[in-house]
């Protein structure tokens, strides 16, 4: 019984000193937390200056670096967002600015739309629609129904971003296209054309300017 007794005060004797020791350790990095996080930027910041003097891969590795020594530096993911942007990299853009943990929705949307990866482009809308009503959103949801060949949806969101905000360009774009989709819009074969451009449903617009050479000829 003795025995039995000396192990568990043993077990609860080193269960309080590894308590107090986390204790310690928790209140020591909340004391120093400032200074190390000075130092993160600094080291973040002195990263991108190299990396504002180099080129290619060496460039990607340091700004990638950047972004390690400070987690969640707006600066240093929008350093690396933007050179993948440059390089027409969207994907890895957009995986860049979701690290960074302080992406606008909207916009990383509208940049899957632009790589054709509707179904991250709806999440990354739908998302930002949860957050709060938001009439740009809707104009995303709407625009990814259209390039998906899904227009019920498309019409649907469009009439949702319209209720919220009639004076928003990206919403009147999105009214276009579902008008051209329904029958009712009133323009010609090559405005109806420049409307798909206009929001990137390029190949849409392409058939429209075929149709239209096609009549001509």
């Amino acid at each position: 019984m003795k025995s039995a007794n000396s192990k568990k005060a043993s077990l609860v004797g080193f269960g309080v000193i590894a308590l107090v020791t986390l204790v310690g350790v928790g209140l020591l990095a909340a004391c120093y937390a400032p200074e190390i996080k000075s130092w993160q930027i600094s080291q973040s910041d002195k990263i991108i200056a190299l990396a504002s003097r180099s080129s290619g891969q060496e460039k990607q590795n340091l700004l990638e670096q950047a972004t390690l020594v400070n987690p969640g530096d707006p600066l240093a993911t929008e350093y690396l967002a933007n050179y993948f942007v440059q390089k027409g990299d969207y994907r890895k853009a957009i995986q860049a600015y979701q690290a960074g943990g302080n992406a606008n929705l909207v916009y990383l949307g509208n940049m899957a739309l632009k790589v054709g990866d509707y179904k991250l482009a709806r999440q990354l809308f739908s998302k930002e629609a949860q957050k709060g009503e938001s009439a740009e959103a809707y104009a995303g949801l709407a625009l990814a129904g259209f390039a998906s060949g899904d227009d019920r949806s498309g019409c649907d969101n469009a009439d949702k971003a319209r209720k919220l905000n009639l004076s928003s360009q990206a919403v009147a774009d999105v009214a276009v296209i579902c008008s051209i989709k329904q029958g009712s819009s009133n323009l010609s074969t090559r405005q109806q054309a420049y409307a798909y451009a206009k929001v990137g449903l390029y190949s849409m617009a392409l058939d429209l300017f075929s149709k239209t050479e096609t009549k001509t000829t």
